[in-house]
């Protein structure tokens, strides 16, 4: 290249990659400055040349960062690969690595017009990418059914189950176990499944409510009456502590009353 026209082609690019940037983020660019730092990124941004080492330091690993990032999107996601481009200028104007990549030009853009069968038609199953111009088959909508009738005694009680965790796991023991008790009191107008299914669950949200405040003997009534509930009751290790996973298999083991 001649000498002197290098410099120029640089400015260019530089020129050019502001306006792009200008162009993809349109009106958001009123409310926020077009290098404004993305989450997790220092404010003000650092750049190649701050007064600050570490920011300095900072910045260089950024821009590497984001090269490496925008070259592996180029290909499945060029829009998001040129943003992240447009953000490495910001911290290095004078990228190479990110000029190039905006001056690449962008993948052509293929359109697909697939015929579109009506009714039941059977068409083979095909890759997905590799059948874009394949039919479309549009077959009548099936129909609705019609909604489940939710019974309002059951869901204020699940309201109620689920209010009861809810205080638990804010440490709110003492309320948990009011909550609890007014859940056992609209349960009774359950039928008897319907009152089952939910009351192992409340039984052991109450059973951690009465552990956590020493409660001992309160604490095996209620696992008591979860595995009357569901004798094959068994609590996840993931979401239940230790102490009523061990409190529940006591009860399990006491013999019959």
């Amino acid at each position: 290249m001649p000498e002197g026209q290098a410099p120029r082609r640089r400015a260019d690019l530089v020129l050019r990659a502001g306006a792009l940037l200008a162009l993809l983020l349109g009106g958001a660019a009123f409310a926020e400055p077009p290098c404004a730092p993305w989450p997790d990124e220092p404010r003000p941004l650092p750049t190649l040349d701050d007064q600050d080492p570490l920011r300095a330091r900072w910045a260089a690993l950024r821009v590497r960062e984001l090269d490496d990032a925008a070259h592996q999107l180029e290909t499945a996601d060029p829009t998001r690969a040129r943003q992240i481009w447009l953000h490495a200028l910001c911290i290095a104007p004078e990228d190479p690595e990110a000029l190039d990549g905006l001056a690449a030009p962008s993948s052509p853009v293929t359109l697909h017009h697939p015929e579109v069968l009506r009714g039941d038609v059977d068409v083979p199953a095909r890759a997905a990418w590799a059948s874009l111009d394949e039919p479309i088959v549009v077959a009548p909508a099936p129909r609705r059914r019609a909604p489940r009738r939710v019974d309002p005694a059951a869901a204020e009680v699940d309201a109620l189950v689920e209010q009861t965790a809810e205080l638990v796991r804010n440490a709110r023991f003492e309320d948990a176990l009011a909550s609890a008790e007014l859940a056992r009191q609209r349960a009774a107008n359950l039928s008897g499944e319907a009152r089952a299914t939910r009351s192992a669950n409340l039984e052991v949200w109450a059973a951690t409510a009465a552990l956590a405040l020493g409660r001992d003997d309160e604490a095996r009534q209620g696992l008591a009456r979860a595995l009357e509930a569901d004798p094959s009751l068994s609590l996840d290790a993931g979401t239940t502590s230790p102490k009523v996973r061990r409190a529940l298999e006591a009860v399990r083991a006491e013999p019959p009353q």
